[in-house]
This record gives C-alpha cells, structure tokens and sequence, in this order.
C-alpha cells in the first residue's frame, strides 16, 4: 500500500469518526462526579506567531515566563507576543494512537484536563497510523496542574 493510499484511508477514517458525536460534553463523561463541580472552559488552540515553532520533546508544559518560553518555543521572524503578567502558554506534544478521535482540553481555573477521546475500532476499518499533534494555549496567567484522562466513545461500527 502507497503512502498516498494510506493518507487517502486516514482522511477518510477520520472524517467518519469525527462524525460521531456525544449526548454528554466529554469533560462530564471524563470526569468524577465531585470534579464536575467546578465549571471547566473548553480552551481554544492558539496560533503561534509566525516565525515561531515549538520545539519542546513530547510532553506537556505550563510556561509561566519568557524563560520557560523560550526552553519550548524558538522565535526566528520577531518575538511570541505574550505578556506573561496577564497569561501563560500550556504547550502540548503528543503523538495520537490510532484510536484517538481528538483531545480536548478544560481549564477550570486550578487544573487543565487533557481528555483524549478514543474509539471503538470496528473489524472493518483500516488501521490508521499514528499521527503527531501539538497544541498550544493561552490561558490567564496563574498556578495550574496538568491532568490527562481518555473517555471510550460509544462504538459505531455498521
């Protein structure tokens, strides 16, 4: 099977799995119920500057400084732009399983949950390949800890 061929498979997996869709929010089905109870953001990936590439190995950093910044991101066209007295940068590298449908992530004003939703694999479909992901976001400055937690979708399998 040619690479192209193997992308062709890929695109169309995933725009079937991404069809799928949830009756509860994933941060609900993610979590334990006492977590629930702190109202949780839905945070937007943020778009570096251009000129700018994260360069951090895989893992995921809260970046409270330019110092920190510059440990994960290089700047070669101009400066990243963050006033770190009023924000921070959560930047995240991962690799995706063939599985994972997406990762979402929730801040709650203490932790930023990455909930990585995976599905159920019918015997008919290809078997994607890992795929590499990095996210950045910018969130109002203060102390945060990370979590990571998955939730299974229901499979779809026809």
């Amino acid at each position: 099977m040619t690479l192209s061929t193997r992308r062709s498979l890929l695109t169309r997996s995933l725009l079937a799995i991404l069809g799928v869709g949830c009756s509860r929010s994933p941060i609900s089905e993610a979590l334990a119920p006492e977590a629930e109870a702190a109202p949780s953001t839905l945070l937007t990936p943020w778009q570096l500057p251009e000129g700018c590439t994260v360069i951090q190995p895989r893992g995921t950093r809260l970046l409270r400084d330019a110092a920190e910044a510059a440990e994960s991101i290089a700047c070669t066209a101009g400066k990243l732009g963050v006033d770190f007295t009023a924000f921070s940068l959560v930047v995240s590298r991962r690799e995706l399983s063939p599985a994972t449908v997406d990762v979402r992530a929730f801040d709650d004003g203490t932790t930023i949950t990455f909930v990585s939703r995976q599905r159920t694999p019918c015997a008919s479909a290809p078997r994607p390949m890992p795929t590499p992901l990095t996210l950045v976001y910018r969130i109002a400055a203060g102390p945060r800890t990370l979590r990571e937690t998955a939730i299974t979708l229901p499979p779809t399998c026809r």
